[in-house]
Order: structure tokens, then C-alpha cells, then sequence
């Protein structure tokens, strides 16, 4: 519903706040008298004063147009430049709505704040857009609300807000922020996370220093804990009493998957030298059948002097990666074993009792 309210209306609210503003600061201004026949030349307007106004207003219609075309993110910037060159309340006013329209609601919230506090009574259409607005602007905040002793001073994000009882409200950009309350002494801090609509009380409680009014008892010490209080824990997965057998395991099977890797990679080099061999007489004509007959002094006896030397390479990494991956697979297993089943260390979890406010604890020897 918000939504659509939003799409529908934008310009015509920011029209009626504009035009009715306007109309209340003309019914407010006192007749001008007659001007004179020829006004002197020491009264004329400065001509450094008529740029900036001129500045103000171009700046003001630029963003009058770029907020009819939904450009509100175009049109505060605008509408900011036009009020930091002339502070005047319309233009407050339209650079409050284009802060809320663009998803600047805390500092439309504060925009119309100020307006409210320099405006004691405008005009009930202006008034009511603005509540409406405001109320608008608070929808997509998060509020802090303080109770606290008068002259209270509130802190968010480390930076002062004001004092109780001024200031019992903060309006915050959802999130999360720190808050902190001091009076004197007395103070209290509280991390808050809110989202957009939430709400959180900080209370900060005073305390009393009136004479004759004795100290508070001290707490009694907690009864230390003995061994009898202690209760041996462990599970399966907890780390065995002796861990050297795992290491050593451990270490045999990375050493062996390495050298399965390396005799792996050997083996398919060799494997395919013996074919590059072979492509080689197949292009000759010839088949691989004839380096099984007597080649000396032919002109294939290096060809099939590599195929089988490739051969023999081959078989004799692939019987060495073989074996390594055995060791290496061994090892990991061995070592994981080791881990899961030998014996455990002992984990004791000694537990305070009453007076120790049913604390627990645990610690590993």
C-alpha cells in the first residue's frame, strides 16, 4: 500500500508542500511599502547577492523538474545545492522530500524536524503532509527510546544526541549501533540491532548515595572444586595419549601416494614413447610386428630398440605405482585408525556447584 502511494503521489505532495509553504510565508510578510520614485544607488541590491540568488533558484527549478521525472536521488542533490546557496523554507522542505523519496529517511526525518522547530504553525495542509511524511520516514527506521534521570546525557556511536528529558526518543538507520547513557557516575552501554520498524528501551537506573548506608556484603567465594566433583569425559574423536604411531603412519602413507603420483606420471611418459615408436613404423609401412624378428643392420633397429625399451620403462613404473599406492593408501588408513581407536586422553569437566551459581567448565590434561 505504501508502495503505491508512493508511485502515485510524489510530485503532487511535493507540489502542495511547495505551493502552500509559499502561500503562508506570503500571508506572514508585511505589506512592502510604496516603493520610490528613484530609489538610491547606495540601497540597490548587491550584485553578489542577486547571483546567489539566481544561483538558488536555477538550481531549485532543475530539481523541481528532475523530481517530476523521478530522478529523486538527481533532484535532492539539487534541491541540497539550491538550500546551502539560500536557506528557505520551501526549499527545506523539498530537499526533506527527496531525501525520503530516494531512501534518505533519516535525513528527511531531520529536515522536517528542523523545519517544525523554525515553523511553529504552518498551514494544516502543510502540517499534515508533513506528518504524513515523517510518519513515513519512521516506518523505515529503527528508535531507541531512554528512560533515564533527568539531565541524563545520550550517546550513539560515541557522539551526543542531548540530555534527558529533552531528548527520551532516538531515530536510527537500521542496523547495528552502540548506545550509551551517563549521569555522573552512573552509565550504562548496550549494542542494539534493529531493523527497519523495530524499537528497544535503554534504561539507565541511578544510584542512590545517601550517608549512613552501609556497604553491600561481599558475594562468598565459590567452594573450589576437587577431584571427586571431576567427571572424565571422552569420545571417539578425541585425540588419542600417544600420537606418534598416527604421525608415523601418516607420514609412510603421504610418502606413498607422492611416489604412486610420480611413477604414475612415468609410466604414461613411457607408454607413450612406445607408441610415438610405433606411430613411426606404422608411417614406414612397416608393422610392429617386425621388431620381432632380427633387426640388426636394418634401418628400424633404433625405432624398435625404443619401443622396447619404453615397454620394459612402462611395466616396471606401473609395478612401482602400484606398490606405492598400496603403502600410501595403508599408511592414511593406519594412521586414521590410530586416530579413532587407540586409547584416549582424558578429558575432565570439573562442575561448580551452589555457590557457584551452577557455572561449568572444562579442561584437558
Amino acid at each position: 500500500m505504501r508502495a503505491s502511494r508512493n508511485h502515485l503521489l510524489p510530485l503532487a505532495s511535493l507540489a502542495l508542500v511547495l505551493a502552500t509553504a509559499g502561500d503562508a510565508a506570503a500571508q506572514r510578510a508585511p505589506a512592502a511599502p510604496a516603493a520610490p520614485a528613484a530609489a538610491p544607488a547606495a540601497e540597490a541590491k548587491p550584485k553578489e547577492d542577486s547571483a546567489i540568488e539566481t544561483a538558488a533558484k536555477t538550481r531549485f527549478a532543475e530539481g523541481v523538474k528532475l523530481y517530476g521525472a523521478k530522478k529523486y536521488e538527481q533532484a535532492r542533490a539539487a534541491f541540497l545545492q539550491a538550500y546551502l546557496l539560500k536557506k528557505q523554507p520551501p526549499t527545506q522542505l523539498a530537499l526533506a522530500q527527496a531525501s525520503l523519496r530516494s531512501g534518505h529517511q533519516l535525513e528527511a526525518l531531520r529536515l522536517f524536524e528542523q523545519y517544525l522547530s523554525e515553523n511553529a504553525a504552518p498551514p494544516p495542509k502543510v502540517r499534515a503532509r508533513i506528518d504524513a511524511s515523517m510518519a513515513e520516514a519512521r516506518a523505515a527506521l529503527a528508535q531507541v527510546t531512554i528512560t533515564a534521570p533527568p539531565g541524563a546525557e545520550i550517546f550513539v556511536d560515541d557522539k551526543s544526541v542531548g540530555k534527558t528529558p529533552e531528548v527520551t526518543a532516538v531515530d536510527l538507520a537500521p542496523g547495528t549501533h552502540s548506545v550509551k547513557v551517563e549521569l555522573g557516575e552512573d552509565s550504562t552501554s548496550q549494542s542494539v540491532a534493529l531493523g527497519a520498524g523495530g524499537s528497544i528501551a535503554v534504561v539507565l537506573e541511578a544510584k542512590q548515595k545517601a550517608k549512613g548506608v552501609p556497604p553491600p556484603a561481599k558475594l562468598k567465594a565459590p567452594t573450589p572444586v576437587t577431584a571427586s566433583e571431576s567427571v572424565e569425559t571422552s569420545s571417539i574423536f578425541s585425540p588419542p595419549q600417544t600420537k606418534w604411531p598416527m604421525y608415523l603412519a601418516g607420514a609412510v602413507g603421504l610418502i606413498g601416494l607422492g611416489s604412486a603420483v610420480i611413477f604414475g606420471s612415468l609410466s604414461i611418459n613411457s607408454n607413450k614413447g612406445a607408441q610415438v615408436a610405433r606411430d613411426g613404423l606404422s608411417r614406414a609401412g612397416q608393422p610392429p610386428e617386425v621388431c620381432l624378428r632380427s633387426t640388426d643392420g636394418t634401418p628400424y633397429r633404433d625405432v624398435c630398440k625404443s619401443i622396447l625399451e619404453n615397454v620394459e620403462n612402462a611395466r616396471g613404473q606401473q609395478g612401482a605405482f602400484t606398490v606405492s599406492l598400496i603403502v600410501g593408501g595403508s599408511g592414511i588408513g593406519l594412521a586414521a585408525l590410530w586416530y579413532l581407536f587407540a586409547p584416549k586422553e582424558t578429558s575432565v569437566a570439573p562442575t561448580v556447584g551452589k555457590d557457584g551459581a551452577g557455572a561449568t567448565f572444562t579442561t584437558t590434561f
